[in-house]
């Protein structure tokens, strides 16, 4: 499993900082253009998207999770 979280909003200073002062490791990927949301028809923002293997859409959760409840939503693809 690969968890990438994808940014639209704020500029790459910005989320520099909030890696550093929340201590996470995971890759940030920038999306200034809205592309990869358009993509997947995000609209509301925080949004966890589920995307299997092959690329498709597989799961979404609207609003902030824990790493428990991301856990729980895998667990419920399988």
């Amino acid at each position: 499993m690969v968890v990438l979280a994808i940014n639209s909003v704020e500029g790459p200073d910005v989320v520099k900082k909030i890696k550093a002062d929340n201590g996470l490791s995971l890759k940030i990927l920038m999306d200034g253009e809205g592309a990869v949301g358009e993509l997947y028809g995000i609209g509301v923002l925080p949004l966890t998207v589920f995307i299997n293997k092959s690329g498709l859409k597989v799961g979404a959760v609207t609003g902030p999770l824990t790493l428990k409840e991301i856990e729980d939503e895998i667990a419920k693809l399988h």
